[in-house]
């Protein structure tokens, strides 16, 4: 979960990427899998500048977490974004808390527009989304109105994966150090 400065619609610092934190990252979202070893191998540098790199990257919070991505509509569920409306601003951090809580919720973002928030699920079928929005949902106190829209077709990367390749050092070259 993102820290409160974040929520409450701070900024957090910008990091400033060079050539070699972009070069770690680009493989990183090609294959999240990468040992040390083989990332420091590809890009003709020492396991340990590797890893220092790495570590911190992570500490600035640049990278946050190494995953699988997983198509759940293989395993039989239904994936969905539920849209949250809350009852004030001041329930914003208790209930983006108590939503990332249930089992079914897989991420929650802060918007702007006619929802404070919108939150990704997966849901076996209907009588479950119905269980989700009018027992667990509507029971988290400050949410005043949910909405479901269920999705069926995604496109490009799925929502948990990052853009790849040349589009990555496209998108990290507008942060970066001057080489």
């Amino acid at each position: 979960m993102r820290a409160p400065a974040e929520l409450a619609g701070q900024r957090p610092s910008t990091v400033v990427l060079d050539a070699l934190d972009r070069e770690i990252i680009t493989l990183l979202t090609e294959d999240a899998r990468l040992s040390v070893r083989a990332i420091a191998r590809e890009l003709g540098r020492s396991p340990g500048a590797i890893s220092e790199r790495l570590n911190r990257l992570e500490a600035g919070g640049v990278i946050v977490g190494y995953y699988a991505d997983i198509d759940f509509s293989r395993l039989g569920y239904m994936h969905t974004l539920l849209g949250v409306r809350l009852e004030s601003d001041d329930v914003l951090d208790s209930c983006v808390e108590a939503i990332l809580s249930l089992d079914e919720i897989k991420r929650v973002w802060v918007v702007t527009g006619s929802w404070a928030l919108m939150a990704e699920a997966h849901v076996r079928d209907t009588a479950h989304l119905r269980e989700l929005l009018q027992h667990l949902m509507r029971g988290i106190s400050g949410v005043q109105h949910t909405e479901a829209m269920i999705v069926l077709e995604s496109t490009g990367p799925q929502p948990s994966a990052t853009r790849a390749g040349a589009e990555t050092v496209a998108l990290l070259d507008h942060r970066a150090d001057p080489d």
